[in-house]
């Protein structure tokens, strides 16, 4: 039981990071693009 736990809460951090990187990379990517 313990290990399934263990197994979602890497699953959601995975899931966090990931939504946490495609929220960041746009916006990111326009400032890039204002600068040239």
């Amino acid at each position: 039981m313990k290990l399934i736990a263990l197994f979602f809460c890497f699953i959601f951090s995975f899931a966090l990071m990931l939504i946490t990187l495609l929220l960041m990379a746009p916006a990111l990517f326009i400032q890039e693009m204002k600068k040239k």
